[in-house]
Parts: C-alpha cells; structure tokens; sequence
C-alpha cells in the first residue's frame, strides 16, 4: 500500500489484501482462545489468573521531548506482542466457561508479587530484574527459569486464596460439584429447542374398538382375531384376504 496511490484501484486491491489477512488472522485467533480456554475449564478444577493491567503494561515508552523515553522501539514490540496474545479476551472466555462447565476461576490481585518471589523458599527478591530470563534467589540460591517460578509463584498466591475463602466461609475445602463438560443448549429462533425427542406413539383411544386388539410380533400376520393397529396404512400384503376375489369379499366363511 506504501507503493501505490490513496485512492486509486492498486490501492483499493492492496488494501482488501491486507484487510483479509488481518481478518484470517482474528479468526485464527479466536479459534486458538476457545480451545485453550474449554481444555483450562474442563481439565483443571481450579483455573488461577494474575489481574494484568493491560493499559499499564501496553503504555507508550516515548515519553516528552523534556524527558524523552529509552528503548522506545523495544517497548513498541513487546506491546505489540502483548495485544496480539488477547489477555483479555482469555479472562473473558475463561469467566464464563468456568461457570459452564463447573469449574472456578481464582483471580490474583495486582499487588501480588509472584515474578520476585522465589518458589522454593517463598522469600521475596525486589532485586531481580525481570528482563533476564533466570531468577536467581539470594536466601537458598535457587537459580530457575523466571516462567516457571512465576506459574509455581502463582500456585502457591491461588492455593493461599482458596484456603482463606474457605476458613472465612467455614466451608471445608473442597471442589465444587462437577458436571459432564457439554455446551449449553441454546434455543433456536422461535424459541425451539435443538434438542431432539424420539417420537412416541400415540395410543388409540378407548372409544375405538381396534384399542383392545392385541398385536402380534414385527413381520407375523395375525392367525386369530382381527388386523393388528398400525399408524401406517395397510397394504394389500398385510391382509390375509387382500380383496382380489369378490366372491369372498364379505361372506361369512372369509377368514
């Protein structure tokens, strides 16, 4: 689009080009959200979360032209990066998918340090740098990859909340009742179910004399007594007397 003129039909053509892809993209995207988020639900009883402030953490680092920012074009990518995993609209999938399929969402408050706590000793370092990619611990020198002390830091923050919502409760700890993981049925437009019935059928009623006739078994003609009630019409095959002589056709020895 930077080669071609605003306005002109290269333009127009590029532009649609662009415009799909980013849609192809949005697309993929969603799909991958809604299987991650229905395999948390359904394979963990317990889901816990930190609450990121996604306007903090995607702010612009350039700064005033008194006090220009540093790192501008690195700060730019990570927010990039940062918008493009959809944090948010994981939570939000998450929220109601937890309360469709029985399990519980555990949300962590901001002010929970679990990058510069150790998972090990549970003491807590303000001095490492989150930009490396090892956490280093001071107290019992335990030397991790930062993701992994931050996802068992996190455990621990949830398991510390349950606990606590629990005694002040007086609930013992327990997971909640669990259901069979399925989709909601949603009614159709006019307010019909998609939920299918097998048809039952519909007795005769007792003023018919056919009601206390006995039927015999599936592909058996009846030796005694009259034609067995069927719902579908009956056929010359059916009959014992199909008819085709009018000799017999209501006399008293037709059997």
């Amino acid at each position: 689009m930077s080669r071609c003129q605003q306005g002109s039909q290269r333009w127009g053509k590029a532009a649609a080009r662009v415009s799909r892809v980013h849609q192809q993209i949005t697309v993929r995207r969603a799909s991958f959200l809604h299987g991650l988020s229905k395999k948390l639900a359904t394979g963990f009883t317990h889901v816990a979360i930190e609450d990121l402030n996604l306007t903090a953490l995607t702010a612009s680092a350039k700064g005033t032209r008194d006090k220009p920012g540093r790192n501008v074009k690195v700060k730019a990518r990570l927010n990039r990066h940062l918008l493009d995993a959809g944090l948010g609209s994981l939570r939000k999938k998450l929220e109601y998918k937890t309360a469709w399929y029985g399990s519980q969402l555990v949300v962590l408050d901001q002010g929970e340090p679990v990058a510069s706590t150790c998972a090990k000793c549970k003491e807590r370092n303000p001095s490492s740098d989150p930009s490396r990619s090892k956490f280093h611990s001071h107290s019992c020198g335990a030397v991790v990859h930062r993701h992994e002390n931050s996802t068992a830091s996190i455990v621990d923050a949830a398991r510390r909340k349950l606990t606590t919502v629990a005694s002040d409760r007086g609930d013992p700890k327990r997971s909640p009742s669990r259901r069979k993981p399925r989709s909601p049925q949603r009614p159709r437009a006019g307010g019909v179910e998609t939920r299918r019935h097998r048809l039952t059928p519909v007795p005769p009623p007792e003023s018919d004399p056919r009601a206390s006739q006995t039927t015999n078994a599936p592909g058996q003609l009846p030796t005694e007594g009259p034609r067995p009630f069927s719902r579908r019409p009956l056929r010359a095959w059916d009959d014992p007397c199909s008819g085709r002589s009018t000799a017999c056709r209501g006399s008293e020895t037709c059997p």
